[in-house]
Formats: structure tokens, C-alpha cells, sequence
């Protein structure tokens, strides 16, 4: 005959089982993705989003705080000092993959599309030049009856917005009040006249002053300059001042960087050290070159753009015509440049009367007679001011600017 246990037991075993249970560990949180965090476009955003880390040297959220990490496509300017694994196209500005070409999404005129016609394709129901593997992107047809003509799209009235057949229409898709309000599910920001999901987070990282202060979940540091959700904590990379930032848990002040404070772990990017003296200090990695005033990786070389004279050109391996260093082998006619972007950027003049490209000055081409000693002294102080006019909001601009062109062409 079996015993019969009593109550007391029975209960003891109970809450034995019930601690037993409650002992084991809760299962951890997915890790952030790198695709997680690259969607978060502000940095309130990022710093809010577990596993996500904003990087203010190139205004990217990542889910890692090594640049070694980052995707090329966000260096913009800043490519050169990672040419060890990106590639930077000089006339567009643009950073890609090593082997990669530049996006067709920027090749915006008709016959610079037709020259990569082997990979792109140009719409003139678009207006835009598009990857041939790819579809023409919905959200880039304004038009009712262009988006109906197109196969894979799907035109939505009351929101008056073209959108992918195999996609829902998302919020930041539509342009208008009248679409964002008639659209279930959206509201209409003000005064930022952006359509956001109703149930989403403030976004104040996007606002200026004005508009910061119009909205009554954000409010603006002066001291700062930066408009910051109500409230809350401002990150170390936002903190202007040395005395702010020594006395916030976590940060050091370093006036030597781009951002001179960081967190205590952040790594900061060679090209974000602007002295021979950081540059040697920061990190074993980091190199300053003097002919090119450029603190870069040990391993990456020196683009032929940052050398400013005929001679250390030259001395590179690399050509050098209109005033300012080329890669070898890239000459090419001014006349035959299409867009005023690439005919700057090569040294030729745009004419915005006639929209063409045409020469500053008698072009000899890189085979032409060397510049002379007065020339080239010339040359290096104008390009030393357009150096330190870039050093550092320039530089950031140009991230930014390239950043939003690459925005403006992703399927939404």
C-alpha cells in the first residue's frame, strides 16, 4: 500500500516546482540588426531603439560603434579615408563597395543613364534612372494614370500616392495632408509636413528651431543647438560644451575631433582628427600625410583629390590638370560633361544659362606643361580655404546631402 502524503508536503512540493519555474531565465531580446538600425534616419530615433547606436561622424544608425562596420554607401566625402575596402567616385561624390558601380539612381540625365545602359535603364515616365534588374520605384511616379500604366504599381486616391502592387502603401509614401488624413492608420506632422504613422514616437531630431518649438512633445537646446525630445537626456555626441560634457556620466572631451565629445568607448575615425599631433596619438591604425594635410588608415591610400599641387600630384601617380589633381586616366573633354555636379567636380565651368559645361581657362589636358612654382603656390592656398571650409561642416553637409539623394530613390 502506497502512503499517503499529507497537505503540507503536497504544498511544499508545489512552491518547489513554482520557484523552479520562475528560476529559469527570461529568453534574451533578439540582438539589433544592422538593416534594424539603418532605417532610423534621426537620432533620437537610434538611441531609443535597443541595440541600435547613432554615429554622429557620419549621422548613421548602426548596430555596432565601429566605422569598420558601416556600409560605404554612408561615408559620402569621408570615403577616402576607407579606400582599403569602399571605392569613391570623384565625379559624383558617391562611396560604394570596392567593385561596385555608382547607383544608376544618380545618373538623373537621360544620356548618363544611356552610358551604363549594360546595368541601367532610364524612365521617361519616371524621370529617373533605375537598376534594369530592378522595377521603376512606384513612389517616384506623381502621376495617376503614369502609375496605373505601370504594371507593378498601384495608385491610391484618396491618399494620392503611387505604391508597389506587392507592398502596403506606407505612411512616409504620401506627399499630401489631404492623402496623409484620408489614410487610416497615418497623421500629418506639423510643422514638419511629413506623413508619420499615428502610433509612432515623437521625432524631434528632424526638427529645427521653428519647428522644434511648434511642437509640444520636442523642445530645443539652446545651448545645444539641437532639438531634443522633452524631457530626456541629451547623448554625449550632442553636448557642445567642455564643461557639460566632463560632468555627463560617460563622457570625455577630446577638442581635437570632429566631435569633441564622445562617449568613453566611441572610436573615433582617422579623418575625423584634423592635427598631425591627434592623428599620431589616436590610434595605432592612423597616419597623417603632409602633402595631402588628410589623417587617414595606415592601409588606405590617398586619393589623387586631396593632393594640392602639380608636383605631389604627379609624385602620387596621378594627373594633374585644371588646377587639381585627378585619378590617372580620368581625363575627359569638359563639353562632354552633362551635369553641373560632374563638371565642377573635374574643374570645369557650368553654365546654368545654357546648361553646359565648357573650360575655366585653356585646357591642355594631363599631358599639358607642368604648372609653374607661382601657379602652383596659387593653387594650394585656394585649395587649402576650400580644405578648411570643409573641416568640419562641409564635410558633414556632403555626408548628408548624398545620404538624402540616395533616400529620395528607395522604394518606400
Amino acid at each position: 500500500m502506497l502512503p499517503v502524503l499529507s497537505s503540507a508536503v503536497l504544498m511544499l512540493v508545489a512552491v518547489a516546482t513554482v520557484s523552479a519555474t520562475e528560476a529559469q531565465p527570461e529568453q534574451a531580446a533578439p540582438l539589433a540588426t544592422l538593416e534594424d538600425c539603418d532605417g532610423l534616419k534621426w537620432w533620437d530615433q537610434c538611441t531609443r531603439t535597443a541595440g541600435c547606436h547613432w554615429i554622429p561622424d557620419y549621422k548613421f544608425c548602426s548596430n555596432s560603434t565601429d566605422p569598420a562596420t558601416i556600409p560605404c554607401k554612408h561615408f559620402g566625402l569621408q570615403c577616402i579615408s576607407y579606400l582599403d575596402r569602399c571605392s569613391f567616385n570623384e565625379t559624383f561624390g558617391t562611396c560604394s563597395e570596392l567593385g561596385d558601380d555608382v547607383p544608376c539612381s544618380l545618373l538623373r540625365h537621360s544620356s548618363l543613364c544611356e552610358r551604363a545602359s549594360d546595368r541601367c535603364t532610364y524612365s521617361e515616365t519616371a524621370r529617373l534612372c533605375y537598376a534594369t534588374d530592378t522595377a521603376v520605384p512606384c513612389s517616384q511616379l506623381t502621376f495617376e494614370k503614369d502609375c496605373r500604366a505601370t504594371t507593378h504599381c498601384e495608385y491610391d486616391f484618396a491618399a494620392r500616392a503611387c505604391y508597389k502592387k506587392s507592398k502596403p502603401l506606407r505612411c512616409p509614401a504620401i506627399q499630401s495632408k489631404s492623402g496623409c488624413l484620408n489614410h487610416p492608420g497615418c497623421a500629418w506632422r506639423e510643422p514638419a509636413g511629413l506623413c508619420r504613422p499615428e502610433d509612432e514616437e515623437p521625432i524631434c531630431g528632424m526638427h529645427g528651431m521653428e519647428e522644434c518649438n511648434a511642437d509640444t512633445a520636442c523642445e530645443w537646446s539652446t545651448a545645444n543647438l539641437l532639438c531634443k525630445p522633452t524631457g530626456a537626456e541629451l547623448p554625449c555626441f550632442a553636448l557642445r560644451s567642455e564643461a557639460d560634457c566632463t560632468n555627463a556620466p560617460g563622457c570625455v572631451y577630446d577638442d581635437a575631433s570632429f566631435h569633441p565629445c564622445r562617449s568613453a568607448d566611441a572610436i573615433v575615425p582617422c579623418d575625423r582628427l584634423y592635427t598631425r599631433t591627434a592623428c599620431h596619438a589616436a590610434a595605432s591604425d592612423c597616419e597623417f600625410v603632409d602633402d595631402a594635410l588628410l589623417c587617414k588608415g595606415k592601409h588606405s591610400p590617398v586619393p589623387c583629390s586631396r593632393y594640392f599641387d602639380a608636383g605631389s600630384c604627379q609624385a602620387a601617380g596621378c594627373e594633374y590638370y585644371r588646377r587639381r589633381c585627378h585619378t590617372k586616366d580620368s581625363y575627359a573633354p569638359c563639353d562632354s560633361m552633362l551635369t553641373a555636379l560632374e563638371c565642377t567636380r573635374t574643374g570645369c565651368d557650368w553654365d546654368w544659362a545654357k546648361l553646359s559645361c565648357g573650360n575655366l581657362e585653356e585646357d591642355n589636358g594631363p599631358m599639358g606643361a607642368p604648372a609653374t612654382e607661382d601657379a602652383n603656390a596659387s593653387d594650394a592656398t585656394e585649395t587649402l580655404a576650400d580644405v578648411s571650409a570643409k573641416q568640419p561642416g562641409a564635410a558633414s553637409a556632403g555626408t548628408a546631402d548624398t545620404t538624402a539623394e540616395a533616400d529620395a530613390h528607395t522604394e518606400l
